[in-house]
């Protein structure tokens, strides 16, 4: 039986999530990523559930009656789907990364729009093996880079016809700060001073996110707990809320018609290591449907790594020091970014309700993948290419 809560975790102030760059001496500027990659944010769902459980004393894990909850550094039993964020407002509603497809471009009239590529009639050959469409070409702004976020409604829109409207909300601000380093003995560092850009959400914005369990966990209905790199408090409420982003029938029938249709990816993606989109003349399956890769709008790699603090009989917890022989780097690994939109070609030789079947399992779900689908990670949904 899986039990299924719906949250919002509401900072108090600032927020700081740290990417993966290193922080070493004569750096004046730290870089920041938000939203929070899901493993970041499942360490602050697993650590409010101890403090729910009282289950977490002074930095020590009572792991026997842990490990069911939560599990460990090789095991992860939960199911989050988020963090998106979310207004707390009576009406409201959720907020999406941009997709990396959209460009605003200017009419005859002097007014602008926005509307995904389109693609070339030609398919062109690349060093990559397959051949594959090309964007248009042309002065076009990617919409992208200068709207983070776009409302739930403009989402749907967009997955229907590749239009959405202009319609900015700033649902987050950022706040540069300066700071200054500090000696070992906690004596000020001369000259050593730093930039850091915090966010903050504006008001009535929250992180939403849904949470499924096979054990039964205590209510976590305003429970505080630390969120981001510098500790900064949060409160959970529960919501009524519900994300479902799935789609009309008709819609699933027209992909199928179609035989074509594009992935956007809500969370970044670690996809399985023969999930290989980028060399299949053959094709690769995605649940039960089979596609080719036609054309990707995405960005660099993000390289995604941790800490892993093992346990040990002696020292159940799992709290370790940096200079212990339990620590060690996570093997660091690729993710595509938040975003990211992949068009597809449907290779399947079956009749259109059988594909728009398919079509409807995928669509608004995660790309299994262990743990890091589990966490949050490879959630998508499918669109048309117009």
């Amino acid at each position: 039986m899986k039990y299924t809560y719906h949250y919002m975790a509401e900072p108090f102030d600032v927020l700081f999530f740290r990417n993966n760059k290193a922080f070493d001496f004569g750096d004046w500027y730290s870089e920041g990523f938000f939203p929070p990659l899901p493993s970041t944010f499942q360490g602050f769902v697993r650590t409010s559930i101890l403090l729910r459980h009282n289950l977490l004393t002074k930095g020590q894990v009572k792991w026997s009656e842990a490990k069911p909850l939560i599990g460990d550094h090789e095991n992860f039993p939960l199911d989050l789907r988020g963090p998106f964020l979310s207004s707390t407002a009576a009406g409201g509603g959720f907020y999406f990364p941009t997709p990396r497809d959209i460009i605003k471009e200017k009419d005859n009239n002097g007014s602008h729009r926005a509307r995904q590529i389109q693609l070339s009639q030609s398919p062109i050959e690349t060093d990559l093996g397959p051949l594959y469409f090309a964007a248009e070409s042309g002065k076009l702004k990617l919409l992208n880079f200068e709207q983070d976020f776009i409302r739930d409604q403009d989402l749907l829109a967009y997955r229907m016809t590749g239009k959405f409207c202009l319609t900015e909300e700033a649902v987050v601000f950022t706040e540069a700060r300066f700071g200054i380093a500090l000696q070992e003995n906690k004596q000020v560092e001369e000259h050593r001073f730093y930039l850091t850009p915090y966010q903050r959400l504006n008001k009535h914005i929250a992180l939403y996110f849904q949470l499924k369990s096979n054990k039964q966990i205590h209510d976590l209905t305003n429970q505080h707990s630390r969120l981001g790199s510098e500790g900064r408090g949060a409160v959970i409420r529960a919501t009524k809320r519900q994300l479902s982003l799935k789609m009309p029938d008709d819609f699933y029938r027209e992909l199928a018609e179609a035989r074509k249709f594009k992935m956007i990816f809500l969370q970044p993606a670690i996809l399985p290591e023969d999930f290989n989109l980028f060399n299949n003349l053959n094709g690769i399956a995605i649940g039960n449907v089979n596609v080719r890769l036609l054309y990707a709008a995405t960005d660099q790699r993000l390289k995604i790594s941790g800490v892993d603090f093992k346990n040990t009989s002696s020292n159940p917890a799992g709290h370790k020091s940096r200079n212990s022989k339990n620590y060690k780097l996570k093997t660091m690994v690729n993710a595509i970014p938040e975003g990211s939109v992949f068009y597809f070609e449907i290779l399947n030789d079956q009749d259109d309700a059988t594909i728009a079947a398919s079509l409807k399992d995928l669509d608004d779900s995660k790309i299994a993948h262990g743990n890091y689908s589990a966490m949050g990670y490879n959630h998508i949904v499918l669109g048309k290419i117009i």
